[in-house]
């Protein structure tokens, strides 16, 4: 929708949790740098875990210069793992929607198989885990980063809107 459609959505959800509830939202650009095919249910949860990471980015480059190394830089490292994930999204921050809305840049979700590949792509493949890290620090403030493990249900898919 338009921005100004979608902050009006925000404030109308934020205002319908009640007091001392707080939404964060963001208008967002996002890139599917590889993206799994659902063939589950909508209403089941998706195939192993996903890990979310809140992204702020380093202090030294623009928005622009962030989304860019991300872009065209990171991602090539990020796909190169041997333990590949399923699902790798990319939400590039363009808007606050809501003014208690964390200060963000960038949102990531990245799907594994299982608990244990998350786990693994760090143990079991250590110089490839540093590589990564060592590109993340170049666009990644990673001490304000915030990541997270959760299970994923897809309510309705594109495929079943259709």
């Amino acid at each position: 929708g338009e921005p100004t459609d979608l902050r009006a959505l925000a404030s109308e959800l934020e205002a319908s949790l009640g007091d001392g509830a707080r939404l964060n939202a963001y208008l967002v650009n996002e890139r599917l740098p590889r993206r799994h095919e659902q063939v589950w249910p909508d209403g089941t949860p998706s195939p192993g875990v996903r890990m979310m990471a809140l992204m702020v980015r380093n202090s030294e480059l623009s928005r622009e210069e962030f989304d860019a190394y991300w872009r065209d830089t990171h991602t090539p490292i990020a796909l190169s793992h041997t333990v590949a994930v399923l699902n790798y999204s990319q939400n590039t921050v363009l808007e606050l929607l809501t003014d208690e809305s964390d200060p963000l840049d960038g949102i990531v979700g990245e799907q594994f198989a299982s608990p244990s590949y998350s786990r693994d792509r760090m143990l079991k493949h250590p110089i490839q885990f540093v590589r990564g890290v060592l590109s993340g620090r170049r666009f990644i403030d990673l001490g304000k980063a915030r990541t997270t493990l959760m299970i994923e249900t897809v309510i309705e898919s594109e495929a079943s809107a259709r």
